[in-house]
């Protein structure tokens, strides 16, 4: 599935005057929002959108990178990669990169309500109380849905970054100790091992890998559907809003200016 929110039709909207303000000559944005305010809407509306629009491009490299099987990787001067630490390295960059779509959406709806919240003060909490975003119960419908995606992640995430704790590759650490012996180039003979029910289990390191490597990518691909449709709603009840106020911009531009956008 592919996780893009271009064919929205407030991305095309913002995107398609976008060019037109990025080669207009204002020396400042100061500049620009008076003397032409709804190119200045347009400006401050697309800086947040982009990036959100860039975090679910860049999604698709988590399964990429998952899908991996030249490993380890081998590196100049005996560098190395083990197999545990290349999927740790996409846990990591999948955790963040997950993480972002929410804060992102937070930040364009504060964008788009000309709040002007500095960023570190806007989150989705803050949105929903106030007046004007409440109002639009479309819009609080999936700021909810987009907070209420990926928990575990978030709470992975806040382990990780606050505490250190990174997630258990397997319920032992064969894995993590056998990927680096592999990658060392030292074979290792693991004997069976007993299961929870007392079954005994061999341990292969590529089939442990496959295991692994296709939760993550079960689990990921759930998550980043739920936040694409979410976000995707999320886009569909801004639009009016935006398009209020771009329109109500226009008739604030100084008398006699013109429009520097074609038509659309």
């Amino acid at each position: 599935m592919a996780w893009s929110i271009e064919k929205t039709e407030l991305v095309g909207e913002i995107y398609d005057r976008h060019t037109a303000v990025h080669f207009s000559d204002y020396d400042s944005l100061s500049e620009l929002e008076s003397a032409w305010p709804d190119g200045h809407y347009v400006w401050q509306t697309h800086e947040r959108l982009e990036p959100l629009v860039n975090a679910f491009e860049r999604l698709w490299l988590i399964p990429r990178m998952l899908r991996i099987n030249n490993l380890p990787l081998q590196g100049r001067d005996d560098a190395f990669v083990s197999r545990a630490e290349w999927v740790r390295i996409t846990l990591e960059v999948m955790l963040v990169r997950l993480a972002s779509i929410r804060d992102l959406s937070a930040l364009l709806v504060a964008a788009v309500y000309e709040l002007g919240l500095a960023p570190p003060r806007v989150n989705v909490t803050r949105l929903l109380g106030r007046t004007e975003v409440n109002a639009n119960a479309e819009l609080c419908s999936s700021l909810q849905r987009i907070a209420a995606a990926a928990p575990d992640e978030r709470a992975e995430r806040n382990r990780f970054i606050h505490e250190g704790i990174r997630r258990a590759l397997g319920p032992h650490q064969l894995f993590d100790t056998v990927s680096h012996m592999e990658a060392l180039g030292v074979a290792v003979n693991v004997e069976p091992l007993s299961g929870q029910d007392g079954e005994t289990l061999a341990f292969d390191l590529a089939t442990e890998h496959c295991r692994i490597v296709c939760e993550i990518e079960r689990d990921f691909t759930a998550t980043a559907n739920e936040l694409h449709a979410a976000t995707e709603g999320l886009l569909e009840a801004l639009h009016p809003e935006w398009l209020s106020r771009f329109q109500l911009k226009i008739t604030r531009r100084p008398r006699g200016a013109a429009s520097r956008f074609g038509t659309r």
